[in-house]
């Protein structure tokens, strides 16, 4: 919805979407993410972890799906929300109110995938510990979009970093079911997807 929003209100650009500054979202979303995946694969080898592939239909599943929900978080906290209350109340009360509000949307998910450590955590757990981790992290990569102006600095990061920790064994990547739905699943998704924000474009030009 925010694409579309944004296609009939001017164009992506408003999101973060556009080539302009591309280079330099690249060269910055890729220093930092190699650096905090750096620091994953470290923290793993010391702790007798190595990252690795599972199986190739496994790894086309995980990779799509994680592509696909990657970027539609990036769009929506670090592209339509920022840029649409930092119009209304300046960049840094934006760059604030979207970290916050990417933060609290982990709690309507505590504790509900049973195979996730915080399943087994009590909720004062993430208002002491997670909360402000992902407040950090929201406010660190809403300002780091508004710096760079696009987008790929930050989905570049998150994916890198995201990638890398899920690879250790015992991680999501290695836990798919039905890799063959998934991958037709997320492929139709991203189809409509395309095909709704495609269209939205040419009713506003007709």
């Amino acid at each position: 919805m925010p694409v579309i929003a944004a296609r009939r209100e001017g164009g992506l650009s408003f999101l973060g979407i556009t080539s302009k500054r591309l280079a330099l979202g690249l060269i910055v979303g890729g220093v930092v993410g190699i650096i905090i995946g750096g620091i994953t694969l470290l923290t793993g080898f010391l702790s007798g972890l190595s990252p690795s592939l599972p199986p190739l239909q496994d790894a086309a599943a995980y990779l799509l799906q994680t592509i696909f929900h990657l970027a539609a978080i990036e769009v929506f906290y670090r592209g339509w929300v920022a840029a649409r209350f930092e119009e209304s109340y300046g960049l840094f009360p934006a760059i604030i109110i979207s970290g916050l509000l990417y933060s609290l949307s982990h709690l309507f998910t505590w504790g509900m995938d049973p195979t996730t450590p915080a399943a087994s955590l009590p909720l004062s757990y993430f208002w002491t510990n997670r909360f402000f981790w992902h407040l950090g992290i929201g406010v660190f990569l809403a300002g780091l979009v508004r710096f760079t102006q696009n987008l790929a600095s930050s989905f570049i990061i998150v994916l890198t970093t995201t990638v890398i920790g899920e690879l250790i064994p015992g991680g999501p990547a290695h836990n798919m079911e039905d890799s063959g739905a998934v991958i037709v699943g997320t492929l139709a998704l991203a189809g409509i997807v395309t095909i709704v924000v495609w269209l939205s474009g040419r009713g506003k030009r007709g």
